[in-house]
């Protein structure tokens, strides 16, 4: 699978979640696939999702990109501009363009 998390009809796809309420995901700063699974999601008291945002993109045709590792952490950080938009196929909530960036709209499940 060369690092990928996923494999749909030969399609490496990185899987990325997220719990956060920013505009963006993190990663471990390893390059593995450009096809990336998207999901943010927010829960309840009890543990229970009840929001979620879900896109499918490829990052080769995406001006936004993984960022640079430092010297103090692998960690990496996934934002999209708004130019970014027409390449990102949205699953389940929606994308709102501000100023430069794109943010991640979660909706009810």
């Amino acid at each position: 699978m060369n690092g990928s998390d996923l494999v749909y009809d030969n399609l490496l796809i990185e899987d990325k979640n997220s719990f956060s309420e920013s505009d963006s995901w993190t990663g471990n700063g390893f390059a593995k696939t450009d096809m990336h699974l998207l999901k943010k999601f927010s829960v309840d008291q009890n543990g229970s999702i009840t929001y979620a945002f879900v896109a499918l993109v490829d990052l080769a045709k995406c001006s936004g990109s993984w960022s640079a590792k430092t010297l103090s952490t692998n960690r990496s950080e996934l934002k999209f501009k708004v130019a970014d938009k027409k390449f990102i196929e949205v699953i389940h909530g929606e994308l709102k363009a501000k100023k430069v960036y794109l943010s991640p709209i979660q909706h009810l499940i």
